[in-house]
């Protein structure tokens, strides 16, 4: 009976200590947050396999992504870090819709310093980051691991099948545009109702229709210059010409972002003028061979600079994340040559800094680095004054809705610079 008592003293102790240990278990597993503004199917399902390679050399972490399109995030990340929550790590935009307003408010954890500990200046050139951080050029707050280029997208099967031609002028894209239409098809596919995707229309009309340092000085908020003058009212015609001449999806204002970019996928219209930040799914998912040209200039003489070309979102950690450590660690790793090949190689433009540039993955990959060959940065309007942003992407509705005339646009947009950018609210 002895041996039985302390055979069963043993189980007890053996017990107890499985039970004290399971929830220390529970304890050392980790969730790691990252939210990022970005619907395309493919672009989340790359992130989720960098993470998932990221978590698994670390047992007992998880990385947990939540996607949002770009006016959900706008609307969602902020009135989670005001209410002190938030993810651990996000991708977010850069400017005071953004990064700059994150920054402003406390949220994002200066990266300054981690940046020149983690070797993340010598990863990424210096006029990136400080074209994104152009609020704080001293400070640090995200860092930008990818550029991207705003352009024509275009089906090569109805090209060849039409014998088009890729443009050497605007009035060539215009012919093009009007040979599509003749042959029944719908030129280019418009996301309008988002209204952010019919600006990338206007944008690319934008910057071919004045030097580069006019819109510098309007991001820079500099008082010199003006929305409302006969280039900007140019671009501006220009655009609401295109779409009363069908050239642009006559439904764009009731058709979104993922449905414009489903139109072309599935082969219903010849082209779409938007972001390489779809790109891994305009190479992947239609069974077209897919081109990418730059817009052509409106003004030819001028130094070519496409609207929208430029380092896109940001990475920042939170301030209030409890998991700081690890929120570094995977920054570090997206910043890494590594998760840089993956993005690469699934058709981003990476901003790493290689020492020998890998090989285009796709034909559209080789197309879209061709045309950055000769063309230079440019900006979304109102990346630093979100209520310019605003009302640019609420006129141009209305302007292709027939509400407003290119000058009122003009004069709108006139007036919020001077009420809400200058003023710096």
């Amino acid at each position: 009976m002895k041996a039985n008592n302390k055979f069963k003293f043993v189980l007890l102790g053996l017990l107890a200590l499985l039970l004290m240990a399971a929830p220390l278990t529970a304890q050392d597993d980790v969730t790691l947050t990252f939210w990022f503004e970005g619907d395309a199917p493919a672009t989340v399902e790359l992130f989720q396999q960098v993470a998932d390679e990221f978590a698994a050399e670390r047992p007992g972490v998880a990385v947990e992504i939540t996607s949002y399109g770009f006016d959900d995030f706008l609307r969602v990340m902020p009135l989670a870090l005001d209410g002190g929550e938030g993810p651990d790590v996000a991708y977010v935009p850069w400017g005071l819709q953004a990064l700059g307003r994150y920054a402003l408010a406390g949220h994002a954890v200066e990266l300054t310093e981690l940046a020149g500990e983690n070797g993340w200046l010598d990863r990424y050139a210096m006029s990136d980051i400080r074209l994104t951080n152009g609020l704080t050029p001293d400070q640090i707050y995200g860092i930008p691991f990818e550029n991207v280029t705003i352009g024509v997208f275009y089906n090569k099967e109805i090209f060849a099948d039409l014998g088009l031609e890729l443009p050497g002028s605007l009035e060539d894209f215009e012919a093009i545009m009007q040979a599509v239409l003749d042959a029944g098809i719908t030129p280019v596919s418009v996301g309008g109702r988002d209204s952010w995707p019919l600006a990338h229309v206007w944008l690319q009309l934008v910057h071919t229709a004045m030097p580069i340092e006019v819109i510098t000085g309007i991001e820079e908020n500099d008082p010199a210059y003006r929305l409302d003058t006969p280039e900007f009212l140019a671009a501006t015609e220009k655009t609401l010409e295109w779409a009363q001449a069908g050239y642009l999806d006559p439904n764009m204002l009731s058709t979104g972002f993922v449905d414009a970019n489903n139109l072309f996928i599935n082969g219903d219209v010849a082209m779409n003028i938007g972001g390489t930040w779809v790109m891994n799914d305009f190479a992947d998912l239609p069974e077209f061979e897919v081109g990418f040209f730059p817009t052509p200039q409106l003004d030819p003489d001028l130094p070519w600079h496409a609207g929208g070309k430029n380092p896109y979102n940001n990475l920042m950690i939170n301030s209030t994340t409890e998991r700081m450590d690890l929120a570094i660690a995977f920054v570090d790793y997206l910043l890494g040559e590594a998760a840089q090949t993956a993005f690469w190689d699934a058709g981003h433009i990476t901003a790493y800094q290689f020492d020998e540039m890998p090989p285009p993955s796709t034909p559209l990959l080789a197309d879209v680095a061709a045309a950055n060959s000769y063309t230079g940065f440019g900006y979304n309007i109102g990346v630093t004054c979100s209520a310019l942003n605003l009302a640019t992407w609420r006129t141009l509705q209305e302007l292709v809705g027939g509400d407003i005339s290119p000058e009122e646009l003009t004069a709108t947009n006139q007036q919020v610079y001077e009420e809400d950018c200058l003023s710096g609210e």
